[in-house]
């Protein structure tokens, strides 16, 4: 799914993690698994430069995100 976002499938990305936050954030069962088995995806896809490239810019360039 991060592939997606950084080629510009920046809907299906959005989607993705924001029901990912959501299970995270609500199924401590299911968070710890997956953070135990996840931990590297977890801090790369929480990278702050990252966050403030899909925040600010203008996501459906999808040029744009592949350059970034």
């Amino acid at each position: 799914m991060l592939k997606k976002g950084v080629e510009g499938d920046v809907e299906d990305y959005y989607d993705y993690f924001l029901d990912l936050t959501v299970k995270l954030g609500e199924e401590e069962e299911f968070a710890e698994s997956w953070l135990e088995e996840n931990g590297e995806f977890f801090d790369l896809i929480n990278y702050e430069s990252m966050y403030y490239f899909y925040v600010e810019e203008d996501t459906t360039n999808k040029q744009l995100c592949i350059d970034f």
